[in-house]
C-alpha cells in the first residue's frame, strides 16, 4: 500500500468529506435497519392506524367486502385481519433484502471508528467528534480543557482527522482486493 498520503485518490477525500457530514445519519440508519432485521420493530395499532387514515390502505392490503365505504369500518377489518404484525413483517422482510445497505453502513461506520481510535491524534478525535457527532461549529470546539480552541488549530485538525479516515477507507478498499499497490 502507498505511503504517501497524495497517492490516495481524490475520491477518498470526497468521500471522507461526505461520510463525516452524513455520519450521524448513518449511524442512525444503521440501526434502525439492524433493529428492523433482528426483528426489534415497534409497530402498534395507534401507528397503523395513523398510517391508514394518512394513505388510505396500505400497498398489498385490501378490504374483501368492496362494499365498505366507511373508513373506520375498513381499519377495523384490516386491524382484524392480523395488519399489524403483516407490516411487521413486511418491514422486517425488507430490511432483511437491504443486507448489502446494512453492510455497507457498517463498513463506514467502522472506518470512522477506527480512523478515531487509531489513526487520529487525540486532539483531531475531540475535533471530529465535536464537529461531526456533535455538530457544534468550528469556533465552539473546545479542548480536553474545556476552553476554546482557536480557528487555525480546529481547521487543521479538521482537515487532519478527515484525511485519516479517507486513509482509512483506501486501506479498507486495499485490504478487500478492490485496490491495487
Amino acid at each position: 500500500m502507498p505511503e504517501k498520503r497524495d497517492t490516495i485518490p481524490e475520491r477518498y477525500r470526497n468521500e471522507a468529506a461526505e461520510l463525516a457530514r452524513r455520519y450521524t445519519d448513518i449511524l442512525s440508519e444503521r440501526q434502525q435497519l439492524e433493529d428492523a432485521m433482528e426483528g426489534r420493530i415497534i409497530y402498534t395499532e395507534e401507528m397503523a392506524i395513523a398510517d391508514l387514515l394518512g394513505s388510505g390502505q396500505q400497498e398489498g392490503e385490501r378490504v374483501q367486502t368492496s362494499n365498505i365505504s366507511n373508513i373506520p369500518e375498513k381499519i377495523a377489518i384490516l386491524l382484524a385481519d392480523g395488519y399489524v404484525e403483516k407490516q411487521i413483517n413486511r418491514m422486517r422482510k425488507e430490511a432483511l433484502r437491504r443486507i448489502d445497505d446494512y453492510m455497507d453502513l457498517c463498513l463506514k461506520v467502522n472506518a470512522v471508528e477506527v480512523a478515531m481510535g487509531e489513526r487520529m491524534t487525540e486532539r483531531e478525535a475531540l475535533v471530529f467528534r465535536q464537529i461531526f457527532i456533535e455538530h457544534k461549529s468550528q469556533s465552539h470546539v473546545t479542548g480536553e480543557s474545556g476552553r476554546k480552541l482557536d480557528k487555525k488549530s480546529v481547521h487543521r485538525s479538521k482537515i487532519t482527522a478527515l484525511q485519516k479516515v479517507a486513509d482509512e477507507l483506501y486501506f479498507q478498499d486495499y485490504i478487500r482486493g478492490e485496490i491495487t499497490a
